[in-house]
């Protein structure tokens, strides 16, 4: 009906979001399963906090859009510093473009 054509512009805003996180794959698991689940609180303590102001400021003036965008932003942000983590400490390339999927840098991984 109507309210699924209304809702259509949310779901993709939605989507984007999750899209972002899923092109940076297990990065949360990678980090937990090699003792690195420290960072992955942190960064997960921070997208939280990241998506309520995001909400606190869009949903006044755009409603159910505002929450959308919101979130999605917070999604986005999760996946870049989730990607930049396991780089830096895993030394592992884990986008899913670029790259061959190869560690980064030479030597053991610390």
């Amino acid at each position: 009906g109507t309210e699924f054509i209304d809702g259509q512009i949310i779901l993709f805003i939605l989507a984007l979001g999750l899209v972002s996180r899923a092109m940076v794959g297990p990065a949360e698991s990678l980090l937990s399963m090699t003792g690195q689940q420290n960072i992955t609180v942190v960064v997960l303590a921070i997208t939280l906090l990241c998506n309520l102001i995001l909400n606190i400021a869009l949903i006044p003036p755009f409603g159910i859009a505002g929450a959308a965008i919101g979130t999605s932003i917070a999604m986005v942000f999760e996946s870049v510093a989730l990607y930049i983590a396991v780089n830096r400490k895993l030394g592992l390339h884990i986008f899913v473009f670029g790259g061959e999927g190869l560690p980064l840098r030479e030597g053991p991984v610390t």
